[in-house]
């Protein structure tokens, strides 16, 4: 049985009452939404965003943001990740005691990132000057660690070749 009944569904009372069921149930799925989006936020966050409980997380629209999150993966490794990163960044703020109070700073996120992204302005020609150097260096002057799945596969594919090769001229 409808709650309205067909025959009044015209009437002006009826329709705000329709609204007013529509615009609940819109408002109360609403509600269900917001936290559900903060689960998914707080799923991607780390030490430095899960304390926020956005819908959005800020990193997603914020360069700034996305900057000192990398930081923060990547300094978290480090025992005294402050002096490390202190180290390469001297205006590092003192208050930064962990990655939830920095996190908890957004003003000073931004103008920490703000200063240490816009401090080097010829960043894109060092990159090019690195790169020209990377390229003309003799690669016998360098290391290189391979994986145990990596190297397996050539060697097996390297002494099965010299195997046969070693067959066919002893045949021969």
């Amino acid at each position: 049985m409808a709650l309205i009944p067909a025959i009044g569904r015209k009437t002006p009372k009826n329709r705000l009452i329709t609204a007013t069921i529509y615009l609940t149930l819109t408002l109360l799925g609403a509600t269900m939404v917001v936290p559900f989006l903060i689960t998914l936020t707080s799923s991607v966050s780390g030490q430095y965003d899960y304390s926020r409980f956005t819908p959005v997380p800020r990193f997603l629209y914020s360069k700034r943001d996305r900057f000192v999150k990398n930081l923060s993966l990547y300094f978290n490794s480090f025992r005294n990740w402050q002096g490390q990163l202190r180290a390469y960044a001297p205006d590092l703020p003192r208050h930064w005691s962990s990655w939830v109070a920095a996190g908890s700073d957004g003003a000073g996120c931004d103008s920490f990132a703000s200063a240490e992204m816009d401090l080097r302005p010829g960043s894109a020609a060092a990159a090019a000057d690195y790169a020209e150097f990377a390229a003309q260096y003799p690669l016998d002057d360098t290391s290189t660690i391979a994986g145990a799945i990596d190297v397996t596969g050539f060697l097996i594919s390297e002494y099965e070749a010299r195997a046969r090769a070693e067959a066919a001229s002893a045949g021969a």
